[in-house]
């Protein structure tokens, strides 16, 4: 059986030690690389700028959206005090689509309840369901209107709004 000291040896692919050809093509890349950079200087220099711009433009957004919800939850609980549907009515009116609006539009309606007006406490809850469906209290607003159906007698809408309280309800 032949043993490694019987195989033939492979010549030497750089026999006289020259340095290597990667050496030299690294550093040709690196020139290249330089070359285009400084070529497009100008370029790299805009986009940079527009990417931080875009940057600073989504942080002031961001911001803005967390001072009008502050604003909002200010304002409700303002109107939460004062315990008036016009209160709550400005809530709504002033912020649109935020928490703070339907948690409006849901006391106005126990307001109304309070005060011995079920139509209009169904009307306030059916634009709260309509409006906010997303709204972390949406089934509290099913259930709201589940029961004012169950208190004036309409069995059916009452136990339909109670199962959608259950389907919603995590």
């Amino acid at each position: 059986q032949p043993t490694m000291s019987d195989r033939p040896e492979k010549p030497s692919d750089n026999p006289a030690g020259e340095p290597e050809e990667i050496e030299a093509l690294a550093a040709s890349d690196a020139a290249k690389v330089m070359d285009g950079i400084e070529r497009n200087r100008n370029k790299i220099l805009i986009g940079a700028a527009v990417l931080a711009l875009a940057i600073c433009g989504a942080l002031v957004a961001s911001q803005i959206k967390k001072q009008k919800e502050l604003d909002a939850a200010n304002a409700y609980s303002a109107a939460l005090s004062k315990k008036e549907i016009a209160a709550f009515d400005g809530v709504a009116v002033s912020f649109p689509g935020t928490p703070a609006a339907g948690n409006a539009m849901l006391s106005k309606a126990e307001l109304q309840i309070d005060q011995g007006k079920p139509e209009d406490a169904g009307a306030t809850l059916e634009a709260f369901l309509n409006d906010f469906s997303g709204h972390a209290r949406y089934a509290q607003g099913l259930f709201a209107l589940a029961n004012l159906y169950h208190t004036s007698g309409d069995a059916e809408k009452a136990k339909s709004f109670y199962e959608k309280t259950i389907e919603v309800q995590e």
